[in-house]
């Protein structure tokens, strides 16, 4: 899913003449993914069944 978000974001970016400055952006995506994982680990964790 980021790799799609980044190529897209780039080609209409080129399209529409936007100037992005991909650090911000790659910076943007790297804490969205891991509050993702942190997010995603906890659930499974809560999900867990607690042993004897």
């Amino acid at each position: 899913m980021p790799t799609l978000g980044i190529t897209f974001l780039l080609v209409l970016g080129s399209f529409v003449g936007l100037s992005i400055q991909m650090e911000y952006v790659l910076l943007g995506i790297l804490g969205f993914l891991t509050f993702f994982q942190f997010m995603l680990i906890g659930m499974i964790k809560s999900k867990r069944p607690v042993g004897i």
